[in-house]
Formats: C-alpha cells, structure tokens, sequence
C-alpha cells in the first residue's frame, strides 16, 4: 500500500479550517458567520486538491495556469469597467485613462469589485505567470504567458492599491535576492528603514509621523494614515484583549463591535482591521491566529530546508506570490470582506506544498516542526502574558460576548436583553473578582453599566480605566457621558469638548433618548451641554423646554 505523505502545510491549513467552524458559533448573529465559513471551506479543499493534483511538473505548470488565466480574466474587466464604475479618485491619470478606455467600451455593471480587492487578489498571481513565462521553453507560450504578465500587472496597476504594489515590490525584491548579491543587499536596507518607521512611529506616538520621513514618507503614509492605521491596530488590539480566545467571530461583526465598544457610535465606522494576522485573531479565535502564524513559520521553515529552492523557479514563483500577500497583509486584509480573495494564497500554498511532496531529499523532517513550533508556542506565551491570569479573562470573553449578543441583537426583547445582561455581569463579577485590576475587564464592565443606565456605579470603573488610558477614545467618551448622565454637566464638558464630531453624535444621543426610550433626563442633560457647546441654537433650547415641562410632569 502506498504511504500517505503529509505536506508541511496540511495540518496547520485543518486547525485553520476548524478555528473558522468554532468561530461561525460565537458572533451574535451567527448566520452572518456561515457564509465566510462555506467560504473557507471550500478554499481549504482547493488547497488539498491543488497540493496533490500538482504532483509533477507539467501538471504544476497547468494549475498555476489556470490561476494566471483568471487572474487575467479579472485584471482585463477591471481595466474596461473602472472608467464606468464611480470609484474614489487616488492617482489622477490612472484616472483619466481609465475613463478614456471606458469611453469607448461597453458597461457591464453586473460586477463591481472594491479595488484593493482586486489587489489583493492580482499581487499574486502575477508572479505565478512570470514563474510560468520564465519556465516554458516554446516560443508561442512564453509570448502568451508575458501578455498574461502584462495584464495583471496593469490590472494592479489601476487598482490604485498602494499595500499590493509594496506587497509586489517587496516580494519581488526577495525574489531577485536569491539569485543577485546586490540585492540582498538592498532587502535588508528595506527591513531596516521599515523597522526605522516602525520605531518611530512607536516613539513619537502618532501615525502622523511618517509624513516626516523624506520621498518614502508619502507612500508610507498612503498606506497607513488614512485611516489611521495605528489607531485601528490599537483599538482591534484592545477588543482582542477583552475578546482574546474567542475573538469577535466569522463574519462581518466587526463594524458595529468596532464602533460600539471602541469609538462609542451607533453606525459603522470601520469594516475590518486593516491587518491580515489581527483580522484572522479577530474572525477565528486565538486558536486561528495561533494556526496562520504556525502556517507561516512553517513555510519560510520548510523554505530554507528545501535543498533545490535556488534552482526551483516553480517554488520560488509560488513563494514570491505569498510573500506579496503576506506584505499587503501588514496594511490591509481584503480577505475576509472579500472572500474570493481568499483563493490565491491558497492556491499558491498548494502549489508550494505541491513542489515540497515532490521533493525526495528533504532530510530530517522532525527538525522542520521544531523552529515553527516554537515560532507559535512564543506567539501563545506572549499572548497569555498579557492576558493572565487566564480564568479571568475567559470568564470575561464570555461575558463580553454576552454584553455583544444584548446590545446588538435586534431580535431580542428587552426582557432577554436584560436577562443576558444579568448573566453577562456575573461573569464580569466573576472575572475581576480574579484580576480586580484588569482595565479591559473594568472597560466593558463599566460600559455594561452604562447600558443599564447605573451610571453612579459605572463612574469608578471608567474613571480607573481613562486614568490609565486618556488617550483611549472609548474610555474618555465613555466616562464623559457617564459624567453627563448623571448630572454633572460640568465634569462632561471636560472630557467631551474637542472630541471629533462630538455636536452630531450628541445630538444623535439626544434624540434618541427622548424619542427612543422617553429617557427624558439623560435626554434634558444631553441637550442642555450641546447648549454649553454650540449656544445659541433655537431647536436645542426648544428641546430643554419641552423636557423640562414633561419632566414637570411627571412624565
């Protein structure tokens, strides 16, 4: 009987899988999660299909065409639809020549792809088709395969996606610098001016800096300013920690948690984290992100063991392609709110798995878990440093998914709301009867008691955590309003004076309050300190008035 080899990458690709079925249960709405799971599902068969189906060179050579062609395929409509299709304007003359090729050619509107998806999903491909353009030795082919090159790069190209062009440049700079001296060279240089940035940025304490920095500072912030990467990256961090084994779960829960918990708004702000690793943590759970780190190590791991990589332009194609993927995720992650995205980096890994079962010379395969192993053991240790003791914080990720559930569930009744509020406390009780001074478990907590309206006892907990973190939006907005509600309009003004946009979203809070829930003396509070804000303004003292008098009331 023939022996079943496993490729390197197998086991990690099915924790991965099963990271994405536990996190189909945890967001509130849990049907929001099964499409992204089918999704994934169907990707981690295309992985197993592909590594075993490309079991010889020719073979190989047919799958990455078959990426390449529909690479293509996606690159050629972009390119005559983008002139039609009303996207945002980043680079003038990719602009105008868009819309001149759209000026003789017809609209077919039935797809109208995000163009950093488009991207992401063309930053790979390109380097499988000059893989292929490299390796074919018949004239015809090679021609077809460099035309095939040249429209998905002018596909990237109209995308105006700054994260997949730095992906391409940096991947294909390690490419080069397999086979050019000079080219390690500059690679390293490029790690350390990217370290360099990072530094500063750290240092300095604002995203802002980048514009500092001379030529590279304007393509660096492109990438990271707008939005303010740092500040995302902060605040996904800051869900994690409260959320850090489960996450918030598959799907697209992330805009309305997001916007709850870390800004304190009713609608949408962001839909995603703009970080390929802190996305997956976020969609799959601690276990998921503990998989895709184990994926990587054990890629570059397997890499540097395989013996013919120097000599392999099959594997060196399909590596190439990863590393851009990987490089764009450092800035964006279109994969999970564009799910055909996904398709690529898992094609290619199987292609790259694919290439490494073929290999008969690898030698002490126990060796090759060894550096990946460890590589995610740190990756956990580190993880459950910052969150220990483990009990309290398990207790409070359940509970913050309680508080999720009742905030944002619109099916549920204001009994059951109170109900699973209820149960949601206790788990807080619990887990800071274990970790007292926890400041994400005191953060929810106190924004659970906001919810309830016990703003007296929600004032301590947000006041330790804004002592902590005055820079955090949510804890300064939170314990403004909890300021506010209770009366002590003065203390408000303190906190919420200067916050952006903070006349709309009171006002928004204001009628909400009296029209929503006839709560007219947090309503009364709110509009007499947009009074102490903007004076002078007719609807607002009319407002006062009106809720004075049902105040008066009794109402």
């Amino acid at each position: 009987m023939k022996r079943i080899r496993l490729a390197p990458f197998d086991l990690p690709v099915l924790v991965f899988w099963f990271s994405a079925l536990l996190g189909s249960f945890v967001p509130f709405d849990p049907i929001t999660g099964q499409r992204t799971l089918i999704a994934l599902t169907g990707i981690a068969l295309l992985y197993f299909f592909v590594s075993r189906a490309s079991d010889s060179e020719r073979r190989w050579d047919g799958f990455a065409a078959v990426l390449v062609g529909l690479s293509a395929l996606a690159a050629l409509y972009f390119i005559t639809q983008a002139g039609h299709i009303d996207y945002e304007e980043k680079v003038g003359l990719i602009d105008r020549v868009a819309k001149w090729i759209a000026s003789f050619l017809p609209a077919f509107p039935f797809w109208q792809p995000v163009p950093n998806s488009l991207g992401t999903f063309l930053e790979g491909s390109l380097f499988a088709a000059i893989g292929l353009a490299l390796l074919d030795q018949r004239r015809s082919w090679r021609i077809l395969y460099w035309i095939l090159c040249a429209i998905i790069a002018a596909g990237l190209l109209f995308s105006v996606s700054r994260g997949a062009w730095l992906g391409v440049v940096g991947a294909a700079l390690l490419w080069a610098a397999v086979h050019w001296k000079p080219a390690r060279v500059l690679a390293f240089a490029a790690a350390a001016g990217m370290l360099g940035m990072i530094l500063l940025v750290l240092i300095r304490g604002d995203i802002s800096a980048l514009s500092d920095i001379p030529i590279l500072g304007s393509l660096a912030g492109a990438l990271f300013i707008r939005p303010d990467r740092l500040e995302v990256y902060c605040h996904s961090l800051a869900l994690l920690a409260e959320q850090p084994f489960t996450g918030i779960g598959l799907g697209n829960a992330f805009a309305m948690v997001y916007s709850r918990y870390e800004l304190l708004l009713a609608v949408p702000f962001l839909y995603y984290s703009h970080n390929l690793l802190l996305e997956v943590w976020l969609q799959q759970g601690l276990l998921g992100a503990a998989a895709f780190v184990w994926l990587i190590a054990l890629l570059c791991a397997s890499l540097l063991r395989y013996p013919a990589f120097k000599s392999d332009l099959r594997i060196q194609a399909a590596c190439a392609g990863l590393t851009a993927i990987l490089l764009h995720g450092l800035s964006d992650a279109r994969q999970y709110p564009s799910l055909w995205t996904w398709l690529p980096f898992f094609f290619l890994l199987g292609l790259c798995a694919a290439r490494l079962l073929s290999s008969r010379s690898l030698v002490k395969p126990r060796l090759q878990w060894l550096i990946p192993g460890a590589v995610t053991a740190f990756f956990l240790i580190v993880v459950l440093a910052f969150i220990w003791p483990p009990g309290a914080a398990w207790n409070a990720n359940r509970a913050g998914l309680l508080q999720t559930r009742a905030d944002l569930d619109p099916s549920l009744t204001q009994e059951q709301q109170s109900a699973i509020r209820s149960e949601s406390e206790a788990l807080f009780i619990r887990a800071l009867s274990s970790n007292p001074a926890s400041l994400p478990i005191n953060r929810r907590y106190g924004l659970l008691l906001l919810s309830e309206y016990r703003f007296t006892e929600a004032i301590p907990r947000l006041e330790e955590v804004y002592q902590t973190t005055p820079d955090h939006i949510a804890a300064r907005k939170g314990l403004g309003l909890a300021y506010l509600w209770s009366g002590e309009l003065t203390r408000a003004v303190e906190l919420l004076a200067g916050l952006p946009n903070i006349s709309d979203e009171l006002q928004g809070l204001a009628w909400q309050e009296y029209n929503d829930f006839q709560h007219y003396q947090t309503a009364l509070y709110t509009y007499q300190l947009l009074d102490q804000l903007i004076p002078g303004q007719e609807m607002t003292r009319t407002m006062i008035e009106t809720l004075k008098n049902l105040i008066q009331n009794g109402n």
